[in-house]
Formats: structure tokens, sequence, C-alpha cells
């Protein structure tokens, strides 16, 4: 289930959103368990400032519940941050940091590392170039 909303008040742009994955089945699960997964379900609000005529700013943070399947303590608060100049009409450059800040039992990771670890917080940064043709 994917949900989103936004609304342009002017001086900033607001987006909200809710994606809920399907649970897996005892069966599909992996390692075998009796006790059923949670359900993956991720929600956030991110806002989008122009600061000026080439530069455009987004702020936004998420919560990630259930990020590995299981009962408690296994969610992660994401944050991030971009900012983006106008290079011309169709070509722009971006620099974004990332956090995602673990519970006691979940391991997201930004880059996608397999060894994020639990109760800490994990992060990156990333910048490029973007050419729309």
């Amino acid at each position: 289930t994917l949900a989103f909303g936004g609304y342009d008040f002017g001086t900033f742009k607001a987006i909200a959103y809710y994606d809920g994955e399907t649970a897996p089945t005892l069966a599909n699960q992996t390692p075998l368990s009796t006790v059923p997964l949670k359900r993956l379900s991720v929600y956030g609000i991110k806002a989008i400032v122009p600061v000026t005529a080439d530069i455009t700013v987004q702020a936004g943070i998420s919560k990630a519940n259930h990020v590995k399947g299981q009962q408690s303590h296994d969610n992660a608060i994401i944050t991030a941050l971009k900012a983006t100049y106008k290079l011309s009409k169709r070509t722009s450059v971006y620099g974004l940091t990332t956090a995602a800040n673990n519970g006691t039992t979940a391991d997201a990771a930004i880059d996608g590392r397999a060894d994020a670890g639990t109760n800490h917080v994990t992060g990156g940064v990333a910048f490029g170039i973007v050419h729309a043709f």
C-alpha cells in the first residue's frame, strides 16, 4: 500500500507519505518461524524550500516500523537533508546527507550494508549531477 499527498504553500511545498509492505506468510519466512513477522510500514514528511531561483533545500524525516518484522524495538528514524543548485534549465548538482537511527533490534542501513548494526546511527553523504534529456 502506498499513499502520498502534498501541498504547495507558496513559500514551500510539504509532502506526506505512507508505505505498507505485505507481511510474509509463515511458509515464506527466512528463517522459518512459528511467529508471524510484522508488516513493514514507513511514513514520513518532507518540506521543499526554494532559497533562491537556483537553490532548493529539502528536509525530511520518516519512521520505519518493523524493519526486521519483529514484534518490537525494530523501528528506525530516518532523516535527510538535500540541497540542489541549478546550473542551467536542464542541469543541476546536488548534495545529500542521510542518517538512520536504529532501534534496539533494527538494522536499517543507508548504503545497504549488512553490518549496519542495531541501536545506533548509520549515515551517508552523496553528491551528484542531474541532466534532463
